[in-house]
């Protein structure tokens, strides 16, 4: 699990230590490594399997600032931060996420799991899914955009020139803020990478064009698990009905300290052993 954070973000890492990873933590044992943990397989009791975390994050600009201070501590403690040799920076996100799969891939995993620090995500009903659910060899799947267009205005955030894409939609995507890959998947977009560079501005929106580039089509979870927009509902938390929470084991992002710990508080009530929908596995032309 790639936790995508920031060396600033030493609150989001500490709600997320407290909420949905905490469950995790408490409820495996470690295996040498704080953040390698061996977590009772829920479809077999017999069988434990690894799980990997990190948080994920770059270098403040200022070497010398309280902040950069903070995070080596907070490493220290923790144990599970994993830090890239650059400057962290929006318009480096490609790189960050490359060198992130770059470093799961050398590990020996079937599944890598790209999160953000400000999305929730019930872990033992994750694994529950990828444990029971008919899932292709090569897994790419989260909240899949279509028909997406580039937007040309240079002074927008998510600017995406003709000189880096001049087609009028990109190619299927997930999200940025979660998704899944498995380990197959990872190799190759790894590979296609070396050959396409890495100036691509929108790093989700770039892993769909790698992934179609080796040719792996990217599955839609939207509603068959997952849960990610930009805002979503500040009191969901405490307003969504059972019915409507176990729907999903991720919902963000963006989310609030407050919406954190409420869905925290919503799911560790709620039972994982549930059956989703089928997954679709057919794309939009």
């Amino acid at each position: 699990m790639l936790i995508i954070s920031a060396p600033f973000h030493l609150n989001e890492r500490q709600v997320v230590r407290q909420t949905w990873l905490s469950y995790l933590v408490n409820n495996s044992r470690s295996l040498g490594p704080s953040n390698v943990r061996a977590f009772k397989d829920p479809t077999d009791a017999a069988n434990d399997l690894v799980i990997h975390y990190w948080f994920v994050c770059g270098h403040y600009y200022d070497d010398e600032s309280d902040i950069e201070g903070a995070v080596k501590n907070e490493s220290n403690v923790y144990g599970d931060i994993l830090r890239l040799e650059y400057t962290e920076s929006y318009i480096l996100l490609v790189h960050k996420t490359l060198s992130s799969l770059r470093f799961a891939s050398k590990m020996d995993v079937r599944f890598v799991l790209k999160i953000d620090d400000d999305v929730y995500l019930h872990f033992p009903r994750m694994i529950w899914w990828l444990r029971t659910a008919s899932l292709p060899d090569k897994l790419y799947g989260g909240y899949l955009l279509t028909k997406a267009k580039p937007i040309r205005n240079p002074l927008h955030k998510w600017h995406v020139s003709k000189q880096h894409y001049n087609k009028t939609y990109f190619p299927p995507y997930c999200n940025g803020p979660f998704y899944f890959m498995s380990r197959a998947v990872v190799l190759e977009v790894l590979e296609a990478s070396f050959t396409e560079g890495s100036s691509f501005p929108l790093e989700d929106v770039f892993i769909g064009i790698l992934a179609q580039k080796v040719g792996v089509k990217p599955i839609q979870l939207k509603d068959i698990g997952v849960y990610i927009q930009v805002r979503i509902p500040p009191k969901a938390w405490k307003n969504w009905k059972d019915s409507n929470l176990m729907k999903y084991y991720a919902v963000g992002h963006s989310l609030t300290r407050e919406q954190m710990f409420g869905f925290h508080s919503r799911y560790r009530k709620l039972p994982f052993n549930v059956s989703f929908p089928p997954i679709e596995f057919t794309l939009q032309p």
